[in-house]
């Protein structure tokens, strides 16, 4: 009947998923479950656990995995044909891909099977992820191109999530570009700021300054070791794993690393945080600064990374700097001025309801419901 309204029926593939860590598994984690929480029909494509078919969430239609490719991405082995024919039974009314590559080439091919559209999120700065990873500017620019080949291929609209990031394909030559900023899901109070104090012995009254993320090369670790370095009085807390962590635990001797955390422990570590910072330069979004503001703490980033300039509000909840003295030069000064600090804290606070997943999901549906002529309940589009 014309005019009715339905639930858009969404097919996601993804190369990562929880309980895998990482951003873009954090992401997409969040997108499914605001859909599903509002009955839209959602399932996910994404390699199966020890590299079978076995996955521990339902939403989950696992495929085999040849071999992990790091800690967080496996090269999955599917067979687009018995994908398809699980899928015609979904009856999805459009295949959403989540990177440019590896699974992302099943989801082309089953959307040509089933004459649905093709929808992929550029979440990555695949340049600068590569380059940082090989030191090597002809496997970043391959990287790029061949990422750019496939966001070609998605003739209806490729999703990015900040406007840097929009502008930078605009100028590779793409038209079709929605932004659709990604957002955080709210966490309890289960765990609070100086509960994570006491079960890592930071004293109640320490002043801490603190990191979360993937700890790798593209990463900037040794910016972030020199901006830390010389901090005055303060807990340096470091969350997060990966090949770099060596090479912090030597700079930073007397800092405190967890390793990854997820949920209320993740909250509990932002709000135990006086300040956040960030030396990343290869970010399209960077959900941890979003995190880090959700839980009311001041962020510090360099002022050039693409998917942060949307993020931080200059001078109101946090600093962009040109260069690593320049963070440092801040961070000292906010050490030495408390007060400073918890403005910034307030004021991030304030601020935190427009990265609320609500209207992440809201900007999503309407993506799916433009490509695909169906219409959304009007109660949950804004």
């Amino acid at each position: 009947m014309a005019g009715q309204e339905v639930a858009v029926r969404i097919a996601m593939f993804t190369n990562s998923y929880p309980p895998a860590t990482s951003g873009v598994a954090t992401s997409v984690k969040t997108l499914v479950d605001g859909c599903l929480d509002r009955f839209y029909p959602t399932i996910v494509i994404t390699p199966g656990l020890d590299g079978g078919w076995a996955h521990p969430l339902p939403e989950v239609l696992a495929v085999p995995a040849l071999t992990p490719l790091n800690d967080h991405i496996q090269f999955a082995a599917p067979n687009a044909a018995k994908i398809t024919a699980r899928l015609k039974k979904f009856q999805p009314d459009v295949i959403h891909t989540h990177q440019p590559h590896l699974l992302a080439y099943t989801a082309a091919q089953v959307a040509m099977n089933l004459r649905r559209p093709l929808v992929l999120t550029w979440h990555t700065d695949y340049h600068g992820i590569v380059k940082g990873a090989t030191n090597s500017q002809i496997a970043a620019n391959a990287a790029e191109l061949s990422a750019l080949a496939y966001a070609k291929l998605c003739s209806v609209v490729v999703v990015v999530p900040s406007r840097a990031v929009a502008k930078l394909l605009k100028d590779m030559g793409l038209s079709r570009i929605a932004v659709v900023p990604n957002g955080v899901t709210e966490q309890s109070q289960k765990i609070t700021g100086p509960m994570f104090r006491a079960r890592h012995n930071i004293p109640a009254d320490a002043l801490v300054v603190g990191h979360v993320g993937r700890l790798s090369p593209e990463k900037n670790p040794q910016a972030l070791a020199e901006v830390f370095r010389n901090v005055p009085n303060a807990v340096v807390l470091v969350v997060g794993d990966g090949p770099s962590k060596a090479l912090l635990e030597k700079a930073l001797p007397s800092a405190r690393f967890t390793g990854f955390l997820k949920g209320d422990e993740l909250h509990g570590a932002y709000t135990a945080m006086d300040c956040f910072v960030t030396t990343s330069r290869c970010e399209t979004d960077g959900l941890v600064v979003k995190e880090a503001l959700t839980a009311g703490t001041p962020v510090l980033a360099y002022a050039a990374t693409p998917g942060i300039q949307d993020n931080v509000r200059e001078g109101l909840d946090g600093f962009l700097c040109d260069t690593r003295k320049g963070l440092a030069k801040v961070l000292h000064n906010l050490c030495t001025n408390r007060p400073r600090l918890q403005l910034l804290a307030r004021n991030a606070r304030a601020g935190a309801g427009r990265f609320s997943r609500k209207i992440f999901v809201d900007k999503m549906l309407y993506v799916y419901e433009h490509i695909t002529g169906t219409v959304c309940r009007k109660e949950h589009v804004a």
